[in-house]
């Protein structure tokens, strides 16, 4: 047999297994679904007794004592995945996990802590076995306060190891697929991917550890996957007022704050992989759509290969960027980071190169439509950049040609975005919540401004928060190598004499630093200008600092190769591979790691105070339906968009309060069809009217108004006519060279 048909064969055998495997996984896993209902009698009670099942004991009710209350069944089990439900009755929260009784079972088995809410009588704790497991606990720890009885335990298998595992056969066969294509290019095409792979793995060494650290919002970012999750599980597209948040209670977040790119991360979770899988997969994700854009960026102004890849890894160590991934857990602005690259170099194409082809309009829509969809805030700051960029290079604009390009671009963005911003407008003006009370506060912003010390202090811990003192603040610095680049104007300005796109850059990136510091006038402008008064709603000057990243980066390309030397290149990556290193270190000792494997696990309230009903208060949302005397109403089920509740009224009829806030758009229907009065109960809760002699069941859900549906539909088909367009015009120009 030739060599070159053993090459080709190889590949194919092994795609062929793996997809084979995975059939066969999947297929074993969904067949062997079932549960077990387990006795109460299998757990160990410590401090309890047995009235109504197992219960706290007496004396040991409020005593303030913590502890294992409940551990059992101690059984062994086979790899998959699997769900105990949990019957209880608790006066306050509880919390539940696994406890394993060896190094094996613990390598063998993945879940979380969850909590028991007394304002429910049903949990379902989820976990996965990746080997057998040869004694299964459940445990059930006791807060010290509040009675607590457990009524039954089913332990269920599920298929989603299975679905699991088929995937991962699948992405293994697609890599042996790719690197079978990637050994037959070109040696410079070939080397370029490989690169560009191991610089987005290097970017994403802080994900190859168990669990994540425990940043400021990673919360409420795993919860918005997770809502994400639950409404494509119930054929619900795009999701609203997922009700995972709040306790059930829904909360509009993607109405707010765009989520498109969380789907990616959502449908991993379909397929059977935890939420800090997940989670981390998006961040891989991110770190190479940001090396991709950032290195054709640099393409536009680098002559020399190394040039790019040196520009590419000092944008993509940056110190505030991997603050935000880490630390801030930002997931909108690191986004928004990964696409100011694009945006980036689709002006650079047409100011410079004059390329204002239908296809590079696609691509600074693209570009601008991503970080629409993706991060509110980073979208009004882009907006500001780009003033200050038509003000810099405003003779590169003086084109027809460059004007009628952008109009073409806003063309192209604006209805493929629609699907957000129609709704988001909508909600912003017209939804009375906790923002619409507070933008039009004067903002005070210009303590939170990052010290000028603090741009020195590459040492500094990163862990930390917004503080006022300045110890107890998180690191932030665009970094020692940025900072340095910023200075290579001065260093070496007789080779930088007379070039205006190192001055632009250099004067761009300083500006935007002292835009980030606390020396900005933010409290004065924001109280006389308009313009200010909106740019200080973003909250922390410092975050500004991505555009001193980007404009950082664009200045390093721009100087000239007397000054790029290989040397100079090379010692600049040593120096990002070095602070690149302490920040993996202080990660890595000081982090404060967490796995959470789904909703349970996770604090569903956080992060929820501006987009609140105002006025409503979280700690009195416990989770119960309330009714008029004389009216029973039971809860049935909840829905990701709504609930069902059976209710029966006298004659007089009754009203019926539902753990749900009002948000606009929901409605009430009985089972006959007929629509009931809904209006704001106690505590901004949904609350039905309900006839006299009423009896059946009610479902609310949320039905969106005719035109947030016309937005999705003008988006879907601009998004379509573009991707036509773009490939018949290839088509036409690869049979037309």
């Amino acid at each position: 047999m030739s060599k070159p048909l053993i090459q080709k064969a190889v590949p194919a055998v092994l795609i062929l297994i793996l997809l084979l495997s995975g059939a066969a996984a999947y297929l074993s896993h969904r067949s062997a679904s079932g549960s077990l209902d387990i006795s109460i009698e299998d757990f160990t009670a410590r401090g309890s007794d047995s009235r109504n099942g197992i219960a706290v004991a007496a004396e040991r009710i409020d005593s303030g004592e913590e502890g294992i209350l409940l551990q059992g069944p101690n059984i062994r089990i086979t790899p998959g995945s699997y769900v105990f439900t949990i019957q209880y009755d608790a006066q306050s929260n509880q919390s539940c996990t696994i406890a394993p009784v060896s190094r094996q079972d613990t390598e063998a088995l993945s879940y979380s802590e969850i909590t028991l809410p007394a304002s429910k009588h049903t949990a379902s704790f989820r976990f996965e076995a990746s080997g057998e497991v040869e004694s299964l606990n459940l445990v059930i720890s006791y807060s010290g306060y509040g009675d607590f009885s457990l009524q039954a335990v089913t332990l269920s298998r599920t298929p989603a190891y299975g679905r699991k595992t088929a995937v991962l056969c699948f992405l293994t066969a697609a890599a042996v697929f790719a690197v079978s294509r990637i050994t037959g290019m070109e040696p410079q095409k070939r080397k370029s991917l490989l690169i560009g792979f191991g610089i987005t793995l290097f970017l994403s060494l802080p994900l190859f550890v168990p669990g994540i650290h425990k940043g400021h919002d990673i919360e409420a970012h795993l919860t918005r996957i997770e809502g994400i999750a639950q409404c494509l599980r119930e054929g619900i597209f795009p999701a609203r007022i997922p009700s995972v948040w709040c306790e059930g209670y829904g909360f509009p977040f993607p109405i707010y704050y765009g989520d498109l790119l969380l789907y990616i991360p959502a449908a991993f979770r379909l397929f059977g992989f935890s939420v800090t899988e997940a989670f981390k997969i998006y961040i891989l994700l991110i770190n190479g759509i940001t090396v991709f854009f950032a290195r054709n960026l640099l393409k536009t102004f680098c002559t020399d290969e190394l040039g790019t890849w040196v520009g590419t890894i000092l944008y993509g160590t940056a110190s505030y960027r991997f603050l935000d991934i880490f630390v801030r857990q930002a997931l909108g602005e690191y986004t928004a980071l990964a696409f100011f690259p694009a945006v980036a170099w689709a002006l650079a194409r047409l100011l410079k190169n004059g390329d204002d082809s239908f296809a590079n309009c696609a691509l600074l829509a693209f570009g601008a439509g991503m970080i629409v969809c993706s991060h509110t805030l980073s979208t009004l700051m882009l907006a500001f950049a780009l003033l200050l960029t038509l003000l810099v290079f405003y003779r590169a604009f003086l084109n027809k040609r460059v004007w009628k390009a952008l109009l073409l671009s806003a063309g192209l963005c604006i209805p493929g975005t629609a699907w957000f911003w129609v709704p988001f407008l909508d909600y912003y003006l017209h939804a009375d919540t906790a923002i619409r009370h507070t933008v039009d506060e004067l903002p005070v912003i210009q303590g939170f401004g990052a010290y000028i010390g603090q741009y020195f202090a590459f040492f500094q811990k990163f862990i930390g928060d917004a503080s006022d003192t300045v110890s107890e603040r998180m690191q932030v610095t665009p970094g020692l190598p940025l900072l340095l680049i910023l200075c290579c104007p001065l260093l070496f300005r007789k080779h930088c004499t007379g070039q205006k796109q190192i001055r632009s850059f250099a004067g761009l990136s300083l500006f935007f630093l002292l835009l980030s510091s606390n020396l900005f006038p933010w409290n004065f402008l924001a109280r006389h200008f308009r313009l200010f008064r909106m740019l200080a709603q973003i909250q922390f000057p410092w975050r500004f600092l991505g555009f001193v990243l980007l404009f950082g980066m664009l200045l390093y390309a721009a100087l000239p190769l007397s000054v790029r030397t290989d040397k100079f290149q090379w010692e600049t990556v040593g120096l990002c591979a070095v602070f690149y290193c302490l920040f993996l270190s202080d990660i890595c000792s000081n982090g404060s790691y967490i796995s959470p494997y789904e909703t349970e696990s996770l604090n569903t309230s956080f992060g929820t105070r501006e987009y609140l009903r105002y006025g409503s208060n979280l700690d009195h949302a416990d989770g119960r339906i309330r009714s008029d005397e004389g009216t029973d109403a039971v809860l049935l089920s909840r829905s990701a968009h709504g609930l069902r509740f059976s209710c029966q009224t006298e004659e007089s009829g009754g009203t019926v309060g539902l753990p749900m806030f009002n948000y606009p758009y929901y409605r009430a229907v009985d089972s006959d069809g007929n629509l009931l009065e809904i209006h704001d109960g106690e505590n901004n809760v949904v609350s039905v009217t309900l006839p006299g002699n009423f009896s059946g069941t009610v479902r609310v859900d949320f039905y969106p108004p005719f035109f947030w549906h016309a937005a999705e539909i003008l988006s879907l088909l601009s998004i379509v006519c573009v991707a036509g367009m773009l490939l018949l015009r290839r088509k036409t120009e690869s049979s037309h060279p």
